[in-house]
């Protein structure tokens, strides 16, 4: 059926995730206060914008 193999991996990811403490979460959230733009923030931490927007929201 298939003309190629296909290889099935089971369990989790193996990229590494990022934990920030509440400290740098409230330092990222001051910077985006002070004019930086939420893409140039998400870029410099390596993390995603919707991560930002969460953190704003709590």
């Amino acid at each position: 059926m298939w003309d190629f193999p296909i290889i099935l991996t089971l369990g989790g990811s193996k990229l590494k995730r990022k934990s920030y403490s509440e400290e740098k979460n409230i330092s990222i959230l001051k910077e985006h206060e002070t004019c930086a733009s939420v893409p140039d923030i998400s870029r410099h931490y390596g993390i995603a914008e919707n991560t930002i927007y969460r953190w704003k929201s709590k």
